[in-house]
């Protein structure tokens, strides 16, 4: 008897595209050769990891759990905040080549893949973010010794800490209910004792194919005005080719931006591009010291309201990257977790994720706060 997942691939041969979207999206496209322009081919300088946020990639994309069609197109992927960072993680930091790291590149992270089926109707991945600020500047001076006896790894420096449970264990979900219907399951576990803040970006944007050949953007997301229940308002990708979809999930804020390149953070003296809401203005939104960056560098006056720029990103309800704010202490009496969705009979999700590759297992809660967030992004043809 065929497995469902036989059926898809049978199917594939009669048309139906079950692998238009998959996990194509890069886990790093920084430092990349194909966006080095660099006079003496020095890619790992030309863009570095320090530009990946504020710098429009050409060729491809990267992202944490990325997930897109097969021309990258329209791309998913998660942005996490601990409250410490000096930076959103957005997509995975390790070692440059170049003298920076003793051995080449090298990724400085703790992440696992664990599931996948050959349509990519199901991928699941996990993450562990810290609760402390990543040690960036520490794992790039202990590994640049070439004479070390030994690596410096993120698990070394932050040992007692993931012994101990101080982090957050990230588990993403994409599945599909049909060749374009996709969805997403964002699961954040505090592995801790004690309280501890979150804050959890899924996001939807559109690779940027048209600065290069000097147009504006050919389509846009924007915020649709029907209320949903519990549920916040709908996104529709609105390109041709792709047609229309949704992207919606529970108690969450809608922020948009471009994806563009913030030239004045990156060349303060190119007046030529005006200051606007740009790649990296979700960082700029939530990170006090990417604010007073952006304000050094640009001369821009951003408004703080509690904490948050809310002149750094659209105020218009559309852009070319958008995300879903959500904020959470877990751990908490506060209950922002949904650990148990309506159709569920055993804890895991019930409705469209049933039936497609069986059930994963749900996530141990041992009498921890757990944010849940779900997802839907459409985009039929």
């Amino acid at each position: 008897m065929a497995t469902q997942e036989q059926n898809r691939l049978d199917a594939i041969s009669q048309g139906q595209s079950w692998r238009r979207w998959g996990t194509y999206v890069s886990e790093r496209a920084w430092g990349a050769v194909p966006e080095d322009y660099s006079p003496d081919g020095n890619a790992w300088n030309f863009f570095p990891h320090e530009h990946a946020r504020m710098r429009a990639y050409r060729w491809h994309e990267d992202g944490l759990a990325g997930f897109c069609d097969d021309e990258q197109s329209l791309c998913l992927g998660l942005g996490l905040w601990n409250g410490k960072d000096p930076i959103l993680k957005e997509r995975l930091w390790g070692l440059a080549g170049g003298g920076v790291g003793n051995h080449g590149e090298d990724v400085k992270e703790l992440y696992f893949y664990q599931d996948a089926t050959p349509t990519h109707s199901y991928n699941r991945m996990r993450y562990l973010y810290p609760h402390a600020a990543y040690p960036f500047d520490r794992i790039a001076q202990e590994n640049s010794d070439g004479n070390a006896p030994q690596e410096t790894e993120l698990q070394d420096i932050l040992r007692d800490d993931f012994q101990a449970g101080r982090y957050f264990q990230v588990d993403i979900e994409y599945a599909k209910a049909g060749v374009d219907d996709i969805l997403v399951r964002i699961r954040v576990t505090n592995m801790a004792g004690q309280p501890a803040d979150i804050h959890v970006l899924p996001q939807i944007w559109y690779r940027n194919t048209w600065t290069w050949e000097g147009k504006p953007a050919p389509w846009q997301l924007k915020q649709l005005s029907k209320d949903r229940s519990r549920r916040m308002p709908a996104i529709p990708p609105s390109r041709a080719d792709l047609g229309r979809g949704d992207q919606y999930g529970d108690r969450g804020t809608l922020l948009f931006t471009d994806n563009e390149t913030n030239w004045r953070r990156l060349w303060p003296d190119d007046l030529a591009h005006p200051v606007r809401p740009a790649k990296d203005a979700f960082h700029i939104y939530l990170v006090p010291s990417e604010q007073q960056a952006q304000m050094t560098r640009t001369g821009q006056n951003l408004t703080i309201q509690n904490g948050l720029a809310v002149d750094a990103v659209r105020n218009d309800g559309a852009g070319t990257k958008a995300a879903a704010l959500f904020k959470t202490d877990l751990g908490s009496k506060r209950d922002m977790g949904d650990p148990d969705p309506p159709g569920s009979q055993d804890g895991r999700s019930g409705g469209s994720l049933r039936g497609l590759h069986g059930h994963p297992p749900a996530p141990q809660r041992r009498g921890r706060r757990l944010l849940q967030c779900r997802a839907i992004a459409v985009a039929q043809r």
